[in-house]
This record gives structure tokens, C-alpha cells and sequence, in this order.
């Protein structure tokens, strides 16, 4: 059985950043937040499994929301120290992405990651 891998992002990085993050848009939204989406990725077999994840930095201007990006993207690579995480790799840099539904600034990357199963 594989262990809820955007549980455990969401985690990792909400212990680490200053600003809120969840799988979620939060229904009042901050000035500043994180979300973190599995949007694809299959297992290989019963112990390892390769999701690709989405990961939506939301801040109140460009500049902010690209400097946060950064520093998400920074903090991504450091997931393969986590237990379970064998490897990380960057499927899509940090690209403005517009959220069209509140106007705010938005950027977005993804990450593929190699993780084995719970023991």
C-alpha cells in the first residue's frame, strides 16, 4: 500500500514555509498560499509508484508569487530525503499561471516523484 503522497507534501512543505498550504483552495483565501495536486503518474508495481504532482503558488503580485515558487521548487528537490522518496525530478518549471477565477497572480510547476510503499 502506497502512503498518501499529497498528504505528505502538503506536510513537508507547510512545516517549512511561511505561508498556508493544503490540497485545497481555501474557501477564504490568504494573501499568500500553496496547493498541492496529484494529476497524474502510475505505479510500476505494489512498491513503487511515480506520481506527478502539481504544485500552485498563489501570492498577491507576480514578483511574490515567482519568489515563492522558487522557494517551493527549492524545498520540492529536498523531498528526497524524506523516507519513501527515492527520487524527484521536475516535470514543468515555475510558469505564470493566471488564476482566472479571482485574478490573482498565480504560478505553477510540477514534479514527478519515485516513492516506494509503506512497509
Amino acid at each position: 500500500m502506497f502512503a498518501d503522497v499529497v498528504a505528505r507534501v502538503v506536510a513537508f512543505l507547510a512545516s517549512r514555509l511561511a505561508v498556508p498550504v493544503s490540497s485545497q483552495v481555501p474557501k477564504v483565501r490568504p494573501a499568500a498560499f500553496v496547493t498541492v495536486a496529484r494529476v497524474g503518474g502510475a505505479a510500476d508495481n505494489r512498491v513503487v509508484d511515480r506520481p506527478v504532482l502539481q504544485v500552485r503558488v498563489w501570492a498577491g503580485s507576480e514578483p511574490a508569487a515567482a519568489e515563492l515558487a522558487n522557494e517551493v521548487r527549492g524545498l520540492l528537490f529536498d523531498l528526497a530525503s524524506e523516507p519513501l522518496v527515492k527520487r524527484v525530478e521536475e516535470s514543468s518549471g515555475p510558469a505564470d499561471d493566471v488564476d482566472l477565477e479571482s485574478g490573482h497572480a498565480r504560478v505553477s510547476l510540477q514534479v514527478r516523484l519515485t516513492v516506494r510503499a509503506l512497509r
